[in-house]
């Protein structure tokens, strides 16, 4: 009787025969059995004729056209868990692996959503903070918008959610902090203090006292370029002061404590501030609150500090009250004045004053000055 031939085996050696399965040969004719390929090798089909044809196969976590060397990492949001495979296995929907090379579907984990991150790209993530955006899933970081452009939310998910923001009104979310701005009359984005909380937020803050840690008696390039820690104490800057209430309406809050833990606030309606060569004319109307009307009385002045003197006067009020501001008769404020600690009062009329609210000699603890486009109906 006809005899099985190279590649095949039966119990007699005789016809019928079966093909050796993959993983081993027989190189003679008229077997009974199939060699096995040594470990870690594998035929890439049955019937195999020699030992030559076993070949190392692809470990989990990597397949093959055929299952054997060379072979391919099974990419992100795919696995293997066998040896010698022609392909991978898809995570289910929602969820991806971490790397390349998975070997288990415990490895397909739920993926961080386009707007969001996290150090893995996988769950728990963070979303995408103000002034960032992201638009792809699984994603590690976020992307920032591009100069003088923000998001007005976080968990942003296109770079068309970034805009132009041109003051803290244009600011939704919900954290007060340091943010970028930019608009015409500037060249280069400029950052600002913006108070999200106070009666319905979008305030950009541009004076802060509260603890003396910064000197406030300053010459005329300082105060126009603003000196300070936005975080602290500051003078946003006469230029900038100028650039922002440039763009149209605006109003002004004054918030103002004392040492006994009292607090007053005065609002205009109007405010703004002049270019350089007016030397940053005040322009203020509109007195409400209850801190007594301190300011309304120096609209149209110049600005005056120790080395500029524009107070009309023969002496000069900067020097005199220790400070910078928008002196008539050296006024009747003077937040810009020397800070004095724990209710100290100053002879010399030159603390941190507002006359209608504590009197020239009374040197408050702490004091914002603040704009935002008028919302006047």
């Amino acid at each position: 009787m006809a005899h099985c031939v190279p590649g095949s085996y039966s119990r007699t050696g005789l016809i019928p025969c079966k093909l050796c399965e993959i993983g081993t040969y027989q190189t003679a004719s008229g077997s009974t059995s199939c060699s096995s390929c040594d470990e870690g090798t594998l035929t890439a089909t049955t019937g195999s004729t020699a030992d030559t044809d076993c070949k190392a196969h692809c470990v989990p976590g990597s397949y093959s056209r055929t299952g054997l060397v060379p072979c391919k990492l099974c990419e992100i949001g795919t696995y293997q868990t066998a040896s010698g495979s022609t392909l991978c296995s898809s995570c289910d929907d929602g969820t991806l692996t971490a790397t390349t090379g998975s070997t288990a579907d415990t490895d397909c984990k739920a993926h961080c959503v386009a707007g969001s991150y996290s150090s893995t790209g996988f769950v728990p993530c963070i979303q995408c903070k103000i002034g960032t955006y992201q638009e792809s899933t699984g994603s590690m970081s976020c992307t920032t918008c591009g100069t003088g452009t923000l998001t007005a939310t976080t968990g942003s998910t296109s770079e068309t959610d970034c805009t132009e923001v041109t003051d803290c009104g244009d600011i939704s979310g919900t954290t007060s902090g340091v943010y970028k701005i930019k608009h015409q009359g500037v060249e280069e984005p400029f950052s600002v203090y913006c108070d999200i909380q106070t009666e319905g937020g979008g305030w950009t803050v541009f004076q802060r006292r509260q603890d003396g840690s910064v000197d406030f008696y300053r010459d005329w390039a300082s105060y126009e370029t603003g000196f300070g820690d936005m975080m602290g104490e500051f003078w946003l800057g006469n230029h900038f002061i100028h650039s922002i209430t440039n763009q149209g309406s605006y109003e002004l809050r004054v918030n103002l404590s004392d040492f006994e833990g009292n607090s007053a606030y005065a609002h205009y309606n109007v405010f703004s501030v002049g270019d350089a060569s007016s030397k940053y004319l005040l322009a203020v109307s509109g007195y409400s609150g209850n801190a007594g009307d301190s300011l309304g009385y120096l609209n149209t002045r110049p600005f005056s500090t120790h080395d500029r003197d524009h107070d009309g006067l023969s002496g000069n009020c900067a020097v005199q009250r220790k400070g910078a501001w928008w002196y008539r008769g050296c006024s009747d404020s003077n937040l810009n004045g020397k800070y004095h600690h724990q209710r100290e009062r100053t002879s010399g009329m030159d603390g941190v004053f507002w006359y209608r609210w504590k009197g020239f000699r009374y040197s408050l603890k702490s004091t914002t000055m603040s704009v935002r486009r008028s919302r006047l109906s």
